[in-house]
């Protein structure tokens, strides 16, 4: 299986903290999504296709504090009960030992934890705006530390949960150059990736001049679509904060009937493109949509970087390697459709294995 396709369900964007680089930041109306709503939309979409891709795993939360949801242990026991694999994000802060032992029993597969910098400077400008600096360094103390127990406990108790570190690679106040720093110091912690990702930059490559940019296919092609805390539909984990290129909100309409709608359909397609008349106007702004200007610096400074191979490890490496191939090669049209074709077949084979074994399980149980 080397195709990880997600569903991002977000289940509150209420947060914490105030990062500076945080779309959850910037909304003004707070939301959590219903427990039986997001039940809801599992069950619709544990059978459904996107463009031909059933989806595998299942994120919780895109914008706010997963841990802040007051049922997350039980929705992430549901989500595995419907899908191959179950993970959330979080900024690590509410990581207490009780709080990791129960999130372990859940058998998650993944939890990543987004942490810029172990140098207090570094971390306070991107995951402490805000707070004064001496706070800033207790909090930065409070989640390496919540980040070690939770590498402690997950040995101690015998999980495959994949951990893994999220690190935003900017020139700004030395995170490009403290990324060295950074990858030496989680090295033999027993963290099983760094995932590095980038910003873009307003002054060097202006949104306003993205229409110059020569469009390549989007490359989020294993996030197909995102459902907000307020139950706003949208067809890319990336640009979901703009509600008129919402496609439906789950509170009022029937999740599979936004889904199987003509827009939403076509909206899949367009972004499959590389024609520029068709490609949405949500994507026109998107770092993600990688114009071929901006895409070589954001290549040169997204990695993923491995360190253990837990039995999980060959899953998200292999995955690592297809993702950056179709982010290089994608813009070749047979590569595209022998891919995509690669992509639907192999999500069906997984998904009709997941549904058999959990029939099987079901049989014992009785």
């Amino acid at each position: 299986m080397a195709i990880r396709t997600v569903l991002h369900l977000e289940l509150t964007d209420n947060c914490n903290f105030n990062c500076s680089f945080c779309k959850s930041v910037r909304r003004q109306n707070k939301a959590t999504l219903d427990y039986d709503v997001a039940l809801r939309c599992l069950d619709v979409m544990k059978d459904q296709t996107i463009h031909g891709i059933y989806l595998n795993s299942v994120q919780f939360n895109g914008s706010g504090e997963a841990l802040l949801y007051p049922r997350l242990d039980e929705m992430i026991v549901e989500a595995r009960k419907r899908f191959s694999m179950a993970e959330f994000v979080t900024n690590g802060s509410l990581l207490t030992e009780e709080r990791i032992e129960r999130l372990l029993n859940t058998d998650i597969d993944m939890i990543e934890i987004s942490l810029t910098g172990v140098i207090p400077e570094v971390y306070q400008y991107f995951q402490g705006s805000g707070i004064p600096y001496e706070q800033c360094v207790k909090q930065l103390d409070r989640v390496i530390n919540n980040v070690k127990t939770l590498l402690r406990k997950r040995d101690e108790m015998g999980k495959n949960t994949y951990i893994r570190l999220r690190y935003i690679r900017d020139r700004k106040l030395g995170s490009y150059q403290h990324f060295k720093d950074y990858v030496k110091y989680w090295k033999d912690s027993g963290v099983d990736e760094i995932f590095v990702t980038a910003l873009w930059d307003m002054a060097r490559h202006p949104k306003a001049n993205s229409k110059n940019f020569k469009v390549i296919r989007c490359h989020c092609m294993n996030s197909p679509m995102k459902i907000n805390a307020d139950g706003n539909v949208f067809s890319c984990a990336n640009n979901h904060d703009i509600h008129r290129y919402s496609f439906g909100n789950v509170n009022d309409t029937p999740l599979e009937e936004i889904v199987n709608s003509e827009a939403f359909i076509q909206d899949k397609a367009n972004k499959m493109t590389c024609d520029l008349n068709r490609v949405p106007k949500t994507c026109l702004s998107c770092e993600a949509r990688a114009y071929r200007k901006f895409s070589e610096e954001i290549r040169n400074m997204r990695r993923r970087i491995f360190f253990k191979k837990p039995v999980k490890s060959f899953f998200y490496r292999f995955f690592g390697i297809m993702d950056i191939c179709y982010e290089r090669f994608n813009r070749n049209d047979t590569f595209h459709k022998y891919f995509w074709a690669y992509m639907c077949r192999m999500t069906k084979k997984k998904h009709d294995e997941f549904q058999q074994q959990h029939l099987r399980t079901e049989g014992e149980h009785r």
